[in-house]
């Protein structure tokens, strides 16, 4: 499902657009296997440009987990962890709020570290900048500008000799 310049994989996504926004997205893994290799235990949220500052809420489902939530530049470099414990008894529904306060990100990916048959969690809340091109400042607008004029008169004083 992609929003923006966001595309979200694993779990189940839901885009109703009277319960959800483009800044709060509902991002479920939610999937009782029957065997290990069938389990779906990360949201991975890449971006089509890299953003910055991207913060999220981490949900518990019906089982107590931890979760690690991994972030990536452009080029598949990690540059940044945080580890998410929600391991405690009757936490159904316990929030965790993560952050990464960096730039450059390409990629972020919650992974459950749940070894029970049901993996149950939700990503919401997902909010970033998106990365645009840099504004200069007047300070330095103002330099370059008395830069080319100090230019400009050192040519016009060399060619009036």
């Amino acid at each position: 499902m992609t929003f923006g310049v966001m595309q979200i994989n694993g779990g189940a996504v839901m885009a109703d657009p009277n319960a959800t926004s483009a800044s709060n997205v509902y991002a479920a893994a939610m999937l009782p296997a029957s065997n290990a290799s069938d389990m779906v235990e990360h949201v991975e949220m890449t971006f089509s440009s890299p953003v910055s500052d991207i913060s999220f809420d981490v949900i518990n489902g019906n089982s107590a987990s931890s979760f690690v939530a991994y972030a990536f530049d452009t080029k598949g470099n990690p540059i940044g962890t945080k580890i998410v414990n929600l391991n405690c008894s009757n936490c159904s529904g316990a929030v965790a709020h993560v952050s990464f306060n960096i730039g450059g990100i390409g990629e972020v990916v919650v992974r459950s570290s749940s070894v029970s048959n049901m993996i149950d969690f939700a990503v919401d809340t997902i909010t970033f900048n998106s990365a645009g091109a840099a504004t200069p400042e007047p300070g330095g607008l103002a330099l370059l500008g008395s830069g080319v004029i100090g230019l400009w008169s050192l040519r016009k004083r060399i060619f009036n000799r």
